[in-house]
This record gives structure tokens, sequence and C-alpha cells, in this order.
């Protein structure tokens, strides 16, 4: 049994310690077509396109980094992850040297070749005094991410109105269409590399399509256009329940209800057969009614699903996660008890129910520890709370109906 714990105790440092070295930069090398190679805790390598800002994971504060392109000769440079801004390198560009005459020819000045090119060309449209139309305007301005739509411009059958956020994956702009405005979801297409990204983006349109009420985002389209996955549902408000909950808990009179909004959409997830299995504060969005959405599923799968994990870490957020999860156990309905049971307890108390110095410490504590009680509640609401809560899924709700039932409801 203690082998087993540490085991599982190695193998999630494995995937806190990629989180903690976890840095959004750009390499600018030359030329474009350069890749940079950071060896991995599979004893591979992760390559990553050099240019443009993308998240990048380091194994360590101390690594080699391998830049590498064809024709070029390869430069393996140590450096220290520490003091990396933003980019590396820190000032001007990497240039690599030409490894064959092919990549010395690329790398010189093209204007003597395009103007010898240029010469008899224009010779023969004098001769020819052909008149042509000047060349037409393009809607992509150069140098102009694919992803970065600009106010007034058309993407699909949707006219940009104001661009509201932008993840690691994804960017999200208020749409105008013939329903109204709404909001467009837009991949970024380098993500499609990831084995992970786009399936999590297109698990989200299947669920969302399957997902019918007031408490979960109404999809109205999704689809592809300019080599990009986007969807677009109901427009929300700039604000989730994590925002809300900076200035403080909720009262309890304020907190029942929008559980009781939350639980309700779980209800109809769990009863589609769908797991949510990433419910915390900041996947909770007010809507332009008052009410919350339980949004981002980008984690959900079938109950029936094999187990959703990642090579050396587990999917989910540590301060809401189950403890069957943490100790590699399935996930079932239970489970997203479990993390309503978390997020109850920060929306009461103004924090998660378990903190520490690293994402392993809030692990394990999951499985080890009972959370802070919560004695500004009222009694019923604690029981609440404590049985979503619980270790064991057999000492949880059978079920998020039965958990909705028991919610306290009127005055507390």
């Amino acid at each position: 049994m203690l082998a087993k714990y540490l085991l599982m105790a190695l193998a999630l440092t494995g995937g806190v310690r990629a989180q903690e070295l976890e840095r959004r930069l750009t390499f600018l090398v030359e030329p474009a077509s350069a890749e940079v190679l950071i060896a991995n805790h599979t004893g591979g390598y992760d390559r990553y396109p050099v240019q443009t800002q993308r998240w990048v994971k380091f194994p360590s504060p101390a690594v080699n980094l391998v830049i590498e392109a064809p024709g070029w000769k390869s430069q393996t440079i140590p450096v220290n992850v520490n003091q990396f801004n933003d980019q590396w390198p820190t000032t001007g560009t990497l240039k690599l040297a030409p490894a064959s005459w092919q990549a010395r020819l690329a790398s010189l000045p093209r204007w003597p070749w395009l103007l010898i090119l240029l010469v008899p060309l224009a010779a023969r449209a004098r001769v020819s005094r052909a008149v042509k139309p000047p060349p037409a305007q393009t809607s992509q301005p150069v140098n102009q991410l694919p992803w970065e739509l600009k106010v007034g411009e058309e993407f699909a059958s949707y006219r940009v109105l104001e661009r509201l956020g932008e993840g690691v994956s994804a960017v999200v702009y208020r749409v105008q269409s013939e329903d109204g405005e709404l909001a467009l979801k837009l991949m970024k297409p380098q993500h499609f590399r990831d084995a992970e990204v786009l399936p999590r983006f297109r698990r989200e349109m299947t669920a969302l399509t399957r997902l019918r009420h007031p408490s979960i985002p109404l999809l109205m389209d999704f689809g592809e256009a300019r080599g990009m996955n986007y969807l677009v549902m109901e427009l929300l408000a700039p604000r989730s329940l994590l925002d809300s909950l900076r200035s403080g808990p909720l009262p309890p009179d304020q907190a029942v209800p929008v559980l009781k909004q939350i639980t309700e959409a779980l209800v109809v997830c769990h009863g589609q057969g769908i797991l949510h299995r990433d419910i915390k504060p900041e996947n909770v969005v007010w809507g332009l009614d008052g009410k919350v959405r339980l949004t981002d599923f980008g984690l959900a799968r079938p109950h029936d699903a094999s187990t959703l994990t990642m090579e050396g870490s587990l999917l989910g957020t540590p301060a809401y996660m189950a403890p069957e999860i943490v100790q590699g156990y399935p996930t079932s309905p239970s489970s997203d008890l479990y993390s309503l049971g978390c997020l109850a307890h920060h929306v009461l108390s103004g924090r998660p129910p378990f903190e520490g110095e690293s994402p392993l410490a809030v692990l394990m504590q999951h499985v080890n520890s009972e959370p802070p009680p919560l004695d500004q509640c009222p009694p019923q609401l604690q029981d609440w709370v404590r049985r979503c809560m619980a270790k064991t899924p057999e000492q949880r709700f059978a079920s998020s109906a039965e958990a909705l039932s028991h919610l306290p409801a009127g005055d507390l």
C-alpha cells in the first residue's frame, strides 16, 4: 500500500512540476521554419514552432534548448527558465547558420532576384500596354494572426462587434447575427497539433448540443471557417462567479440560489450521461438575466467512456478534485458532486476548502483532511456541503437530483 501511494505521489509530482514551470512566451528564431525542442518527462522531446506566443512546459529550471530547422545548423543552448520574461532570447533574434548552399541561397536578400524577374515583366507590360486592375485587397491584414478578428470584420455569417477575452487555446468575440448579439468562441489553429486540445473543443460542441437548460449556455451554431473551428452560443456577462468572490463570500441567502442553478445544470448533464469534470467558480458565468450558467465543457465526457488523463498528470483543477480521482479511480457523477461541494464551500467561505504551497499538497488534503467548518452558515446548509464533500462516493448524495432535493430553500 505504501509503495502504491509513493508511485502515485511520483506521478502527481511530474504533473505538478510541469504546471509550475509553464511559461507563456515567444521563441524569436530565424529562419521561421525552425523548431525548439525541449526534453519532457517521458524521455522524448516537445516541439514548439517559433515566432508565435504559446504556453511552453519545461521539465526543470535549467534546461537545454535544441533549435533546429531543415537545411540549417542546429544549436543546443543551456538556459535558465527563471530568467525568461515573455520571449527568448530576451533581446534580439537568434539566427541559425546555413548548413548547405541551398540554405545559404535562401538566406540571401531577395530583392536582387526580384529585380531580375520584374525587369522583363515590366518591359513586356509596356509593350503590350495591357491595363491590369489593381490587386484585390485581402481581408487578412499583413502580420495579423488569423484568430485576431477586427471590429466590423465578417467571420462565417457573423459580424464582429467586440473582443471579449482570450485563453490559451481560444478567443471569444461578441458578434452580431440575424438572431441578435451572440458569443463566438474561435479555436487558435496552432493548437490543432496538440492531441488533447482539438478533441476537447469538439467534445464541448458535442456536449452542448445535447444539453438544454437555462443554467447551461445555449449553443446556437458551430462549424469551421478559414481553417479554424468555432462555436456560437448565447451572450453572457463578462463576469464569472470567481470574480464575484474576490470581494468576499456570498451570504447564504444569495449563495443558495446560485448553488441551486448549478445543481440543476448537473442534473441535466448527468441525465444525459455526461460528466462535467471541472466544476469550479471560473467555469460558472453570470448571464445577462442575473442568473448563472455552468460553462466550459472541454473536459466533459460520456459516463461510460474511458478515463481521460494526460501522461504524467491529471485533468481537472486540484482545488476542486474528488479524492477518488486523486487516487487514480474512475470518475463518476459522484465526483462532480464532490467538486460541487468544494465550489459551495468556496462560495460560502470566500476561499477554496483546501490550500497549500503546491498542487500536490492540495490534492493530498482532499484524500486525508477535512475541510474547515462553515460556522457562519445555517446547520442545514453546512450538512449539505459536508455530505457533498464526503471522502467516499458512498457517503455522498446518491445522485445530483437527490442533492438538489436536499438543498435548503426558503428563509435561512
